[in-house]
């Protein structure tokens, strides 16, 4: 394995392990927050800013979960791509990837050309449905 692989090796599995305390605190959070509901309402719709506030902090937590566990997928599907030696080369195109964009983003599987081409196309196609 390469020396760059290596390092973006450690990289990716320092991140992987910071997402994984992450999703721990998220769950605690979400597990805190639910138990402070039912305490207060016993489940019940309640219109008070406290069960509006409750419902947010929910929420947010869900999202920032859904978050986390998409940025581990990434993380663990680019360790992946070391372990058959198919890192660091577009999954569109199959040309290198930019060592500087990997230092970046580590986890990326498409180069710049494509990765901007499909962030494009994808624009194109959510203002297609809105028209």
């Amino acid at each position: 394995m390469q020396a760059v692989q290596v390092d973006r090796r450690q990289q990716l599995e320092q991140e992987r392990d910071k997402l994984l305390r992450k999703l721990v605190l998220l769950r605690e959070e979400r597990t805190a927050l639910a138990r402070e509901d039912v305490r207060e309402g016993g489940g019940q719709v309640d219109e008070s800013a406290d069960s509006a506030t409750g419902t947010f902090e929910l929420e947010k937590t869900t999202a920032l979960d859904e978050s986390a566990r998409r940025r581990l997928y990434e993380v663990e599907d680019a360790i992946r791509r070391i372990e058959l030696g198919t890192y660091g080369r577009c999954e569109q195109c199959g040309r290198p990837i930019d060592r500087e964009r990997l230092k970046v983003l580590p986890q990326t599987k498409f180069c710049l050309e494509c990765q901007l081409r499909w962030e494009r196309n994808g624009k194109l196609r959510r203002l297609a449905r809105v028209a």
